[in-house]
């Protein structure tokens, strides 16, 4: 379960990197509308997650990595592009039949460029 939750945090801070923002001000949280719309996009893609791990869709689930996208586990092995993350979900999914999953986003808050917590 580990391997999903990092996933997920992975493709959460991706899927920020494709737009340009400014960090948000510390002292003052104001959003700004692009940070709105990046946090919007964030909340929407993690949906996309949950709804591909929990239909067991190894495709759907890469398909939401980048083309040359890596995925390092916890144990250090590394998994290069689409197709090697989707297979190994499908192998996942496989000897793990019955797994489902939920995200909770309490947060999130837009730190610079490409990046959120």
């Amino acid at each position: 379960m580990r391997i999903v939750l990092l996933f997920a945090a992975v493709c959460l801070v991706g899927s920020v990197s494709s737009v340009n923002s400014s960090a948000q001000d510390p002292k003052t949280s104001k959003v700004t509308k692009l940070q709105a719309s990046e946090i919007a996009a964030i909340r929407q893609e993690s949906k996309a997650f949950v709804t591909a791990f929990n239909n067991h869709d190894s495709k759907a689930v890469a398909a939401l990595w980048t083309e040359d996208g890596e995925y390092i586990d916890e144990a250090g092995v590394t998994l290069s592009g689409q197709t090697e993350i989707e297979k190994a979900y499908a192998k996942f999914f496989e000897a793990n039949p019955k797994s489902k999953m939920n995200i909770v986003i309490d947060s999130v808050r837009i730190l610079s460029e490409g990046s959120a917590i």
